[in-house]
């Protein structure tokens, strides 16, 4: 690489000064400023309105040997060829070099090591949103059989209601629950009266042709209340003939 493109990396140009030599304005990249500035100590100096730095025009040379260092674009032979800087600028200059080229392999390590986290982290936002639409649907299924079921339990309970009372009912079965729980003689014999309501109702449904499960269940008082199917109140069925 020619000194003249060399010096194109950062802009350098050279151009007159007030009152003073000509000298080379340049613009240096941040990572490379500590060795920039260690390498023309005394020399270089600072242009705050126009952020530039600037050097003697006696210092291209060596300016053109450090970029082919210190740059990112640099020449492999650079380190051989530089004959304008010292071995300690040298050093200085391939240290930052060595440094700057650490630390951009652990960015790209951590660039890397976080892109994989965040593929992880959308699988994982794609399967909670398909889960989540999973237990929403079912939650939407759910509530719809719930007023399918509600509906059924009404119209059973307002066909039936004209011939037994099924509150009345459900407070006998409550009642024989309790019971069970209780062997004397006077729990039982209780148990007993409140299953005579039971086996009226069973006869008034019989004689509508109708049978209720929870009826029949109590009525038979072949097994305790307690033992009573889940749906047995709203189990209604036609009986045949």
């Amino acid at each position: 690489m020619e000194l003249a493109d060399k010096l194109n990396l950062l802009h350098a140009t050279e151009r007159e000064t007030e009152g003073g030599p000509p000298r080379l304005f340049l613009r240096v990249p941040y990572q490379a400023r500590d060795t920039f500035k260690a390498v023309f100590s005394g020399l270089y100096e600072w242009h705050d309105d126009e952020k530039l730095w600037s050097l003697p025009t006696t210092q291209r040379a060596r300016l053109g040997e450090w970029i082919a260092l210190a740059y990112p674009i640099r020449e492999p032979s650079a380190i051989a060829t530089a004959s304008h800087l010292t071995a300690r600028e040298i050093e200085q200059t391939r240290k930052e070099i060595e440094e700057q080229r650490a630390k951009l392999g652990d960015i790209n390590a951590k660039r890397a090591a976080l892109k994989a986290a965040r593929a992880t982290l959308e699988e994982s936002r794609k399967i909670l949103n398909d889960e989540r639409d999973r237990v929403e649907l079912a939650a939407a299924d759910l509530a719809h059989d719930e007023r399918e079921e509600e509906e059924q339990r009404a119209a059973i309970e307002a066909a039936l209601s004209h011939l037994i009372d099924l509150p009345k009912l459900r407070a006998a079965a409550a009642q024989m629950t309790l019971l069970e729980r209780d062997n004397s003689r006077t729990a039982i014999d209780r148990w007993g009266l409140l299953q005579v309501g039971f086996l009226v109702a069973k006869t008034t449904l019989d004689d509508a042709g109708l049978a209720l499960e929870a009826v029949d269940f109590l009525a038979t008082g072949r097994q305790p209340a307690r033992a009573m199917p889940p749906g047995a109140w709203h189990s209604l069925k036609r009986l045949p003939g």
